[in-house]
């Protein structure tokens, strides 16, 4: 549905707050033109489950870092 209104999703994998270990969750999110992300909300986004260090809506900056023991675009701040 996004790519037919000319918006292309990538994979941004945010961090889970409570965990206990470093876990992080695969996320869509919209790039923007200046290099920052807006997060999109998974089908199965709970918050009453699930603490996002970064909810749905936020824009952020990312990185290149491991996730499931592969190069990713994680989340590592928010920009207002």
């Amino acid at each position: 549905m996004l790519e037919e209104m000319g918006l292309y999703t990538e994979t941004v994998f945010v961090q889970l707050l409570d965990e206990g270990t470093v876990v992080f969750r695969p996320v869509p999110a919209i790039r923007q033109e200046d290099g920052t992300y807006i997060l999109s909300k998974t089908a199965d986004y709970d918050p009453e489950f699930e603490s996002w260090q970064f909810v749905p809506g936020s824009r952020v900056v990312c990185e290149l870092g491991n996730a499931f023991d592969q190069t990713a675009l994680i989340a590592v701040s928010q920009q207002e």
